[in-house]
């Protein structure tokens, strides 16, 4: 009996033995869960907060290159990683505690629902559905869905505004490049040509061993409107004429059309995609303000590089016009000049008989001395005109590139946030402008009024120098007072003088006696 129970006795021991190794290893198994947790979340955090810096030294750099620092901190990243909720959470174990699954075999590591955190994921989840409740989230009321509209409607107004700001001031710098450069150049070689045309004219007429015409290739060359190509080679003598004008334009021409005016108009790229990126951000903080459109804001956010990547499009296709442009221009000197030459040419080809040649050397000799100014000036005119037609041109492309994008952003963002697909505009770029023209004025005008209706009403008697409204309106009174008994004398003197006619008339004949005698 003694060895039955001591067996009984050591039974018992080895049962709690085994139980409490059973417990030792829970505790060591939720001892390491909780730090595998614990480190996983940190990682995760630091990697989110590393990945939120990147894109906002990306966003620095892109917004102002020059003067990005990478070192300078653009927020506190050790508080944006603590601000990230991370559950690390056990299904399994949070249903087997639940008591279902209770065929499986026990999760090791996990003795209390809590350490599976799915009860604070839930509650978290709960978290996120109070804005729906406090009328910031998506079931916003009537009242405040008109709200939200407005403003999105204020600020794609604002984003059209911008958008022709921008196409505009571009364009400015554009012409002002044009001025500063080109045209200032254009006055010294015009000059130029004006006081080299006359002695070159002259020239033709020299002797051909002195670089002369022969006098058949001559009236052959005035016959053609200055251009031939004869056994000495092609002659165009509009062209030596304009010589010195692209001689002394040829460097400036190059710089301006080929540096400057592009550069200018690829800036169109940057500060059109900085305007897109303010409106997305105001957009941006509204929608986080009320808790709405976070899944179609990002769809959003993706396409801002479309956005930039049409805008960089416009400017190409600018730069291409630009190009073409300037080329035809540049040949438009030599027409103008072979107009003016014209009479002279006509006149010269119809001298005959002795001495022709010397009279046909003479007409057009004369010819330019005496228009050489007044032809120089047109196709100097002409030039200038046709530079600031083509800036005109290309704003006007500009505008009209610049409003797809804006009808696009118009579309997605009206889609995205009010739920309502506006489809295709219908109203011209034009009748928009002079739209949101005229509302700048009633908007104007409101200000004024409200500015009026706000003020004190001392103030602005004091301001437009009225004084008291009662006081007046007694003043008045005892005006009409006094007038009504003044009425009411006149008429009784009426009476008087009707029943004193006779007397009255009889003084009157007897005073002319008197005067007469």
């Amino acid at each position: 009996m003694a060895l039955k129970d001591r067996l009984r006795e050591l039974d018992k021991l080895l049962d709690a033995l085994e139980d409490e190794e059973f417990d030792i290893e829970a505790e060591s198994s939720a001892i390491c869960i909780a730090g595998r947790n614990e480190y996983s979340r940190g990682a995760i955090q630091q990697d989110f907060s590393q990945g939120i810096r990147e894109l906002d030294m990306e966003n620095a750099e892109e917004e102002n290159p020059d003067d990005f620092d990478p070192d300078e901190e653009k927020r506190d990243y050790d508080e944006v990683a603590r601000s990230l909720p991370v559950f690390r959470v056990s299904s399994r174990a949070y249903q087997r505690l639940c008591g279902r699954m209770k065929k499986d075999t026990e999760v090791a590591g996990f003795t209390d629902i809590a350490q599976t955190e799915v009860p604070q994921l839930q509650v978290h989840c709960k978290k996120l559905t109070v804005k729906g409740h406090d009328g910031t989230g998506i079931k916003l009321t009537s009242q405040q869905l008109d709200a939200e509209k407005s403003f999105l409607v204020r600020k794609l107004k604002e984003l059209e505004a911008h958008l022709e700001t921008v196409v505009e001031e571009t364009l400015k710098d554009a012409t002002e490049t044009l001025t500063d450069q080109l045209f200032a150049k254009l006055d010294p070689a015009v000059s130029s040509a004006i006081s080299e045309a006359l002695p070159k004219a002259g020239s033709w007429g020299l002797p051909k061993p002195d670089g002369g015409l022969h006098w058949s290739t001559y009236r052959a060359t005035v016959r053609r409107s200055g251009v031939f190509a004869g056994s000495g080679g092609a002659r165009d003598i509009n062209n030596e004429l304009t010589e010195p004008i692209y001689r002394q334009l040829a460097t400036i021409w190059e710089k301006v059309f080929q540096r400057r005016l592009p550069n200018i108009l690829l800036s169109f790229k940057k500060s059109a995609t900085n305007v897109v990126k303010q409106f997305h951000a105001a957009v941006e903080t509204r929608s986080r303000e009320r808790g709405t459109g976070a899944t179609r804001l990002n769809m959003l956010t993706r396409q801002l590089d479309q956005y930039s990547a049409t805008c960089g499009d416009l400017c190409a296709v600018a730069v291409n016009s630009l190009n073409e442009g300037q080329r035809e221009i540049n040949r438009e000197f030599v027409p103008v000049i072979a107009e003016a030459m014209e009479p002279a040419y006509s006149s010269a080809a119809e001298e005959r008989g002795t001495g022709s040649v010397k009279r046909m050397k003479a007409r057009v000799t004369g010819h330019v001395d005496v228009h050489k100014t007044q032809m120089f000036g047109q196709a100097s005119q002409q030039v200038r005109a046709s530079l600031l037609k083509l800036c005109r041109t290309i704003k006007e492309n500009m505008l009209g590139k610049a409003d797809e994008v804006y009808l696009a952003m118009q579309r997605d963002y009206t889609s995205a946030f009010s739920g309502v697909s506006v489809g295709d505009i219908k109203m011209s770029r034009e009748d928009r402008v002079a739209r949101r023209e005229v509302d700048q004025v009633i908007t104007a005008a409101d200000k004024h009024f409200q500015d009026s209706l706000d003020t004190d009403l001392e103030e602005l008697k004091a301001k437009f120098g009225i004084g008291n409204a009662n006081d007046r309106i007694a003043e008045n009174d005892h005006i009409d007072q006094d007038d009504f008994m003044d009425d009411k004398d006149f008429e009784e003197s009426d009476e008087e003088v009707d029943d004193d006619t006779d007397l009255n008339d009889e003084s009157v004949e007897g005073h002319e006696d008197d005067m007469e005698s």
